[in-house]
């Protein structure tokens, strides 16, 4: 699956979103963006951090920044809403708590 992701982004104008893995605690949701593709507003629905498994994602708020790198995680404010932006062809994994 994240293999199809990679191979989508070089066509890809808009988020690519798959899901990957769901239990009754957990949800896991692989998303590609192409460089400077954005991962328009939101706001987490439940407890939520990110693993970047390729490439650079500029996560932004209102008020905050921050440059995440490949194999690193952050952990997503909650009820903040915010954006995911590529800064490089990226894959990373949206791991939300139910």
């Amino acid at each position: 699956m994240i293999q199809d992701i990679a191979i989508a982004l070089s066509s890809s104008t808009a988020p690519i979103m798959k899901p990957y893995y769901e239990n009754d605690k957990t949800k896991i949701i692989a998303i590609g963006l192409k460089k400077d593709v954005v991962l328009e507003k939101h706001t987490a629905p439940s407890k939520a951090q990110i693993l970047i498994i390729q490439g650079t994602v500029t996560f932004r708020t209102a008020t905050f920044s921050k440059s995440i790198d490949t194999y690193e995680t952050f952990e997503i404010p909650l009820e903040v809403e915010h954006e995911v932006i590529g800064d490089t062809d990226c894959i990373f994994l949206l791991i939300l708590s139910k």
